[in-house]
């Protein structure tokens, strides 16, 4: 089932007890594009919980159910207002909830059978576990990177969703401004990040919606709020209009890819 993320974002969290919190905002990780944890506000304090605590989603009446109660979140290691995590953070994170390591080799891909964007992401995953193994030296393992010769223990992968949601999509084959992000489609079973919506009306958000796949996506440039996407202005414009989650079918899907496979 694929669902949206800004959607989501006006969800209720339930806790293992009964209480709810409100979701603030979702980290996605830009790199493996999957979600990797909800925010959630209690007590003027920011939560994170990762996808592997939720048990279940009524998307109907807007409820995540978690397996954590309340005093286990209150409890859980302090994350500032920003959500800047280091390596180190996301450790004792899910040392604390018993989560697992997700930056730890698995298998690949994490897409469903069947699914058709599943040989796109695949090609996607083998990529970037290749540039990844290239790049060791610039994003160690542990996620944090060198910077003017020190070591910054940032997790630089991690993007919030209040922050991205508004970025400009840049179109580098033509150096053309295509539109703004305004969601993106997840995959209920796993959290992977489908597609990207764009809309292509610009600042007003008067133009149609469209879908990319994250496949083109080449980086974030957060100084200049712009999602950087090797495409063309033409070929996102051309791309059959996207009008909601229910527009997802296998037929519409399949016309997303063969439209972007001629480009």
């Amino acid at each position: 089932m694929l669902f949206s993320l800004k959607e989501m974002q006006d969800y209720q969290v339930r806790f293992a007890g009964g209480e709810q919190a409100a979701v603030r905002t979702v980290l996605i990780d830009d790199f493996d594009w999957v979600v990797r944890y909800l925010a959630v506000h209690v007590d003027d304090r920011v939560m994170l919980l990762s996808p592997y605590a939720v048990d279940e989603i009524d998307f109907q009446n807007g409820v995540i159910s978690v397996d954590v109660t309340r005093e286990m979140a209150l409890n859980s290691p302090q994350i500032g207002a920003d959500m800047q995590l280091s390596r180190e953070l996301e450790q004792q994170l899910s040392d604390h909830y018993q989560w697992p390591y997700y930056w730890e080799p698995g298998d690949v891909p994490n897409t469903s059978p069947g699914d058709l964007t599943a040989i796109p992401l695949i090609e996607l995953e083998l990529d970037r576990r290749e540039e990844e193994e290239q790049q060791e030296a610039l994003i160690p393992e542990t996620g944090s990177r060198e910077s003017e010769g020190e070591t910054t223990a940032q997790n630089i992968h991690l993007r919030s969703t209040n922050e991205i949601f508004g970025y400009s999509i840049h179109t580098t084959n033509d150096d053309r401004d295509a539109g703004k992000l305004t969601d993106l489609i997840i995959q209920a079973e796993n959290w992977n990040i489908q597609y990207l919506v764009v809309n292509t009306g610009g600042r007003l958000g008067t133009g149609k919606s469209v879908l990319v796949s994250p496949t083109w996506v080449q980086r974030f440039d957060e100084n200049r709020s712009r999602v950087d996407i090797d495409l063309k202005e033409d070929s996102i414009h051309s791309s059959p209009a996207f009008t909601g989650v229910r527009d997802l079918t296998p037929e519409y899907q399949a016309k997303i890819q063969e439209h972007f496979t001629r480009k």
